[in-house]
């Protein structure tokens, strides 16, 4: 007889992690195909809705009307994409940790009065009746302006579109005091009589790409991954979010967020019910200024948001000089006589030399417009990181592509009046 033993507690550890290492695998190529198949169909459908009515637009080329009503809808089916593809790339942040958040000072009030402005021609549209109170002792705050505004639309544009016409929402923001005695716990409640959720989609609501089983919500647009960018973001700002509903009795939702105080004293407390007025100085007018005589320097490499940009910042009669990298722009300013430019729109990523280096090397020339000329990002570089790197470059502002009207007239009239 000849007797052999051998240990396999190693061989079998190997099989068990080889088991373990296919079944992630599995597991993200599942996940990798859900992921594919959601933005294909969240895709595909606001570009049907650009590239169809595009088509309709230019059969009907002489009927001003229709071209008009075509244009509309290309409008907010674009922004549905860019929405669309926002989320994705947020999400794609969050999950590899690569999402900062910025912390400039900021006032409550003033950012509560900018989210409703971006809120309320859906309210209009859909007839619903809305509540609002604000009642924060502290508004002079600091944080990240645009999540913290980003969390109020996401919990606002749900409102609207999970409640029927002529439904009933309202906003509520209070105050309540953290351990810190240097931050205020700001606690925003949207609160709507719409459809509701059943107790098995709240549990799964935090799910990426999650969407309700309810027919009703089924056939109205989204990713899915707005509440899950909420959630997050909360976090990140030591905060929370709770979910109270129920099936077509509506939904309410609260968020807790620690932020810190600009200075310690009282500010501007109040209770305001409906919509809040807005200072009319702080809206874009309807017809573009007229700036002749100014000139600006436009740093683009594609030719297609080159020709963009020119009619846009054309349309208020600048003079424009056009640069198709930072060597070029670097060039072009150095060849031209000082004080000669108001104004210097530059791209980011660019051949030859970037935006940021163009920048960096117009500061450092001998010359007195060098350090005094404004320099506006315009890019698509739109995250809190991407903002940080154009300021640390010497730039004096940021304006993202695609190119808001209103952002953009208002930047020409901060830096040209």
């Amino acid at each position: 007889y000849v007797l052999s033993l051998t240990d396999i507690t190693e061989e079998k550890a190997v099989r068990r992690l080889l088991r373990d290492s296919l079944a992630a695998a599995e597991q993200a190529s599942k996940a990798k195909s859900s992921f594919l198949s959601a933005m294909s169909h969240d895709i595909r459908t606001p570009m049907n809705a650009i590239i169809g009515m595009t088509a309709i637009a230019e059969r009907h080329i002489g009927d001003p009307k229709r071209v008009e009503d075509c244009l509309d809808k290309i409008s907010v089916a674009s922004r549905l994409l860019l929405g669309i593809i926002n989320e994705v790339l947020d999400m794609s942040k969050i999950e590899s940790g690569k999402l900062l958040l910025s912390n400039e000072p900021f006032n409550l009030n003033e950012l509560v009065r900018n989210a409703l402005d971006l809120i309320r021609p859906m309210l209009e549209s859909r007839r619903h009746e809305f509540h609002l109170r604000v009642d924060v002792e502290h508004t002079d705050l600091i944080g990240d302006t645009h999540r913290i505004q980003q969390i109020l639309l996401n919990l606002l544009s749900n409102a609207v579109k999970y409640t029927p016409d002529g439904g009933s929402i309202s906003l509520s923001i209070s105050e309540s005091q953290p351990l810190n005695p240097s931050m205020s716990r700001i606690v925003i409640v949207v609160e709507d009589n719409g459809f509701g959720m059943s107790p098995e989609f709240q549990k799964r609501i935090f799910d990426s790409f999650a969407r309700s089983d309810d027919e009703r919500v089924n056939r109205i647009q989204g990713t899915g991954l707005g509440m899950p960018i909420v959630r997050n973001l909360a976090r990140m700002m030591q905060g929370s979010i709770a979910i109270e509903s129920e099936l077509d009795r509506g939904s309410r939702f609260t968020v807790e967020l620690d932020l810190c105080r600009r200075r310690d004293r009282r500010g501007a407390a109040g209770t305001w019910s409906g919509t809040p007025t807005v200072d009319a100085t702080a809206t874009p007018p309807a017809e573009p200024e007229d700036f002749s005589g100014r000139r600006v320097l436009l740093v683009e490499d594609n030719a297609l948001n080159m020709e963009i940009a020119l009619e846009l910042i054309g349309s208020t009669g600048a003079v424009i000089d056009c640069a198709e990298n930072g060597q070029q722009a670097l060039e072009r300013f150095k060849a031209s006589p000082e004080g000669h430019y108001n104004l210097i729109f530059m791209d980011i990523q660019m051949p030859v030399m970037n935006g940021l280096d163009a920048a960096r090397a117009i500061r450092a020339l001998e010359r007195e417009d060098a350090r005094g000329v404004p320099i506006i990002a315009m890019s698509a570089n739109v995250f809190a990181e991407d903002i940080h790197a154009a300021g640390n470059a010497g730039m004096n502002g940021h304006v993202p592509k695609p190119i808001d009207l209103g952002l953009l007239r208002e930047t020409l009239r901060r830096w040209l009046s």
